[in-house]
């Protein structure tokens, strides 16, 4: 997943809680759960159901971190994709 992919997936998740941000939503838990009851298509993902516990800590990682909150993380293991037989423990 390039930096593109990850920008295009934080401007979905905007779009979804938007409504919250804004302060157009009555309820807020009511408004998440029927978001979550539709599958979305989320773009480098294709069709992805959510459940509430996704999507409401989106709103306060926004709240917390802006636009970048929204972005999927890095993986913290990404340049560590094999282990060498040396660290791995396995004998040749």
């Amino acid at each position: 997943m390039d930096e593109k992919d990850r920008e295009a997936i934080a401007l979905f998740r905007y779009g979804l809680i938007a409504s919250v941000l804004q302060g157009t939503v009555e309820d807020r838990t009511k408004y998440i759960a029927e978001t979550a009851a539709r599958i979305h298509n989320v773009p480098y993902y294709g069709p992805t159901e959510y459940s509430p516990k996704t999507i409401a800590p989106w709103i306060s990682r926004y709240m917390r971190e802006g636009f970048e909150g929204l972005k999927p993380r890095r993986r913290s293991d990404k340049e560590r994709a094999g282990r060498s037989p040396e660290t791995s423990g396995s004998k040749s």
